[in-house]
């Protein structure tokens, strides 16, 4: 919404890029952004899961 009220298109939301990138995998709109959700969580949970483990066995 914010995107439409600032004719912007941050994130990509509104639409991909002109020049070649990663999203091109992933499909057009509205499906890049909801393959990229489902790329990017797991791999934000495995960023975080050394935190997760020394914190749990610190203890």
């Amino acid at each position: 919404m914010l995107n439409y009220a600032l004719t912007a298109n941050y994130v990509y939301l509104t639409e991909k890029p002109q020049s070649a990138t990663i999203m091109d995998y992933f499909g057009e709109w509205p499906y890049y952004v909801i393959a990229g959700q489902l790329t990017l969580i797991p791999l934000f949970l495995l960023v975080y899961l050394p935190f997760y483990l020394s914190r749990k066995f610190s203890k």
